[in-house]
């Protein structure tokens, strides 16, 4: 019972995080508009931003499933690894943004671009993360299925 109610919270959680960042991810889609923005960095903050909602809202409802039926649904494993690795994308970035920001603001401290070259740094360390999470979840699917069962 009580994963049940862990499960419902967790849902419930997610659910609003997909509500909050489909808002952004509206407002980033507004940024297609905006000549000061360029299309490249228009395309990857908005299918950041949609990557995340989906991803939440996916969560959610799966964690609200099994809530209310009381039963697990599996997941297609390349599904679920697609799904958690690029999931772990922004975890990478975040963590990765200040030290960057640091580090590039102390070799060039007084560029304007500074700030910029730090946040694709820690884009590109963000999506290193995804796709090594993304590959060993899959690669440890392949190993559970190729294992003989009981």
């Amino acid at each position: 019972m009580w994963r049940r109610v862990l499960a419902g919270i967790l849902g419930t959680l997610a659910v609003l995080a997909g509500v909050i960042a489909y808002g952004y991810a509206s407002m980033a889609s507004d940024d297609f508009r905006n000549p000061n923005v360029s299309f490249l960095t228009a395309i990857l903050g908005t299918g950041i931003m949609w990557l995340l909602t989906l991803g939440a809202f996916g969560m959610g409802i799966h964690f609200l499933k099994y809530c209310v039926t009381g039963k697990f649904f599996r997941v297609n494993p390349r599904a679920r690894a697609l799904i958690l690795g690029a999931l772990f994308f922004f975890p990478g970035f975040i963590v990765s943004a200040i030290p960057a920001t640091l580090l590039v603001s102390k070799w060039w401290p007084r560029d304007i671009q500074a700030d910029n070259i730090a946040m694709l740094m820690s884009v590109f360390i963000g999506a290193v993360l995804a796709i090594v999470v993304c590959v060993a979840l899959i690669r440890t699917g392949h190993r559970n299925e190729a294992a003989p069962s009981r």
